[in-house]
């Protein structure tokens, strides 16, 4: 039942989606945008504009920007805003906002997104999600979440190895040596 409901959201968004990175603006738009002092790519004011006045962050992202979206004209039927679905899952499951951005690409869907459903539908500005992502996205959201920790748990615990086989190879003990350095009761100001 859900399989063929999502066959038929996809083919939906197929219908009436193109890649981002296909769609230019045209080149009166571009023209005012440069003229206004706004990025021509984005549309944002720019403080430090390239040498084609291109913003500084569409510059370091060129190519990237709107990689894992698709761009649609209307809002396919059913799909939810994206802060509708940051809402829900963080009042039902408890997750960050950040978490779920993250999971969809990142701000500028510059990043592989966690898995199908957290393909990002840009419709002019706003973010729309696929409504399966309220039934299937919590267990992937705790998944990596439960990724992320044990990465962190493995990094630290190989850091911490690799500071004692150091400090038992010179044969110096960090806090011994730090008691050596400071004194107690003996200030380093002016006397």
């Amino acid at each position: 039942m859900v399989a063929s409901s999502l066959e038929k959201l996809v083919e939906a968004v197929a219908e009436v989606a193109q890649p981002v990175a296909q769609k230019a603006a045209p080149e009166d738009v571009v023209a005012k945008r440069i003229a206004e002092g706004r990025c021509p790519k984005c549309g944002k004011p720019v403080f430090r504009p390239n040498g084609d006045g291109v913003g500084s962050t569409c510059a370091a992202h060129e190519g990237k920007l709107f990689r894992t979206a698709v761009q649609a004209t209307e809002v396919p039927e059913g799909w939810l805003g994206m802060s509708k679905v940051c809402r829900a899952l963080e009042t039902q499951y408890g997750f960050r906002t950040g978490e779920i951005v993250r999971a969809c690409g990142g701000d500028a869907c510059t990043e592989p997104t966690l898995g199908d459903i957290f393909v990002v539908t840009y419709v002019g500005k706003r973010k729309f999600l696929n409504p399966v992502i309220l039934v299937d996205g919590p267990a992937m959201l705790l998944k990596a979440r439960e990724d992320a920790k044990a990465e962190i748990v493995a990094t630290n615990a190989k850091a911490a190895s690799g500071k004692g086989q150091s400090d038992a190879s010179t044969g110096t003990d960090t806090a011994n040596a730090l008691k050596a350095v400071v004194k107690p009761g003996k200030s380093s100001g002016k006397k």
